[in-house]
């Protein structure tokens, strides 16, 4: 509740935390044995955020490791599947592919050489926002060794984050912002708490003496909460009705422009693309080439360029104009 990352995403108009709150009750639908809620509740998963489809392999394991799995098996696919086959009919209406999406070719956006830096960016940033101390996550596999639940736990705990966190890794590597770019891996987040919790609390029921056990799952808590308080309010998140306003200034001021005009943006390019219908260069997207060369070329085709965006996004921008430098 107190997450920097959740509360700057409870307030913006994107598919982070409607895909998280669709992923929470998917595996708890599955941990209780009920194929039919954990599969509705994946193809609501899978409509808001098609690219997390390989995570529907964690409620489905669920789901196989116990009795009546074959049943399992089939009901939640019958659940999942209007889901996936919507998403793949819209696809194919508007792209030529039930695999094509609007991103274009996903070779753009996916390289092996984004894995390392984006690992070291994304815990540079967890650490950031949630205290060191979310690093305890990571001793889930190692304190609950003899737990019956162990396997279950596991699953939610470890798996599930990581098949999420996979799927970002080789993904775009993002230089502004900052830690807002974890809003990616918001699905995974309770999933994280969760086997944190787990840690504190059996790491406490081991402490002597029993009287001060309490303490620990106490302190870690309100170091976590304070903390992560302090960052989205340091960064101005919880109060940004007023600056969001810039997105219908964008818009107001595209609206004015020539109706060929090709628009460079990267935050303003969903609010740019959807209500003025104008084409949108995303100059992140460019890959190593020059932006000054791709200007040169909608030049060249008679297409006026303008830059719309927010002032951290310049640099970036400028570096995008010459890459090599």
């Amino acid at each position: 509740a107190l997450s920097p990352t959740f509360l700057t995403m409870l307030l913006q108009p994107m598919s982070d935390v409607p895909a998280m709150a669709c992923w929470v009750p998917a595996l708890l639908a599955a941990v209780r044995r009920r194929p039919a809620a954990a599969g509705l509740a994946v193809a609501l998963a899978l409509l808001i955020r098609p690219n997390l489809a390989p995570a529907a392999i964690v409620p489905a394991a669920l789901l196989l490791a116990g009795a009546q799995r074959m049943r399992h098996a089939v009901v939640f696919a019958c659940t999942v599947a209007p889901g996936a086959a919507i998403v793949a009919g819209l696809n194919w209406h508007y792209y030529g592919s039930p695999l094509q999406t609007g991103y274009g070719p996903l070779a753009q956006y996916y390289a092996i050489d984004h894995v390392m830096p984006n690992a070291m960016q994304y815990g540079r940033w967890l650490v950031t926002t949630q205290t060191p101390f979310i690093a305890l996550w990571l001793l889930m596999p190692f304190v609950r060794r003899s737990a019956p639940d162990r396997g279950r736990l596991l699953a939610v705990t470890m798996v599930f984050p990581v098949v999420i966190g996979a799927q970002y890794l080789p993904y775009l590597i993002f230089h502004s912002f900052e830690w807002w770019y974890l809003r990616f891996l918001l699905p995974a987040y309770p999933a994280v708490f969760i086997g944190l919790a787990a840690v504190v609390v059996t790491v406490a029921q081991r402490m002597r003496p029993r009287a001060v056990a309490p303490a620990l799952p106490i302190v870690i808590v309100a170091v976590i909460g304070w903390h992560g308080w302090t960052v989205a309010a340091q960064a101005e998140m919880l109060g940004r009705k007023r600056g969001d306003q810039r997105y219908a200034r964008g818009v107001a001021f595209v609206e004015r422009l020539p109706r060929d005009a090709v628009i460079v943006s990267l935050s303003h390019s969903g609010t740019i693309s959807h209500y003025t219908g104008r084409d949108v260069l995303r100059f992140e997207a460019l890959d190593g080439l020059s932006l000054d060369r791709a200007v040169a070329y909608l030049a060249g085709l008679g297409k006026p360029t303008y830059f719309v965006g927010d002032p951290f996004e310049v640099e970036p921008a400028r570096r995008a104009e010459r890459p090599d430098m």
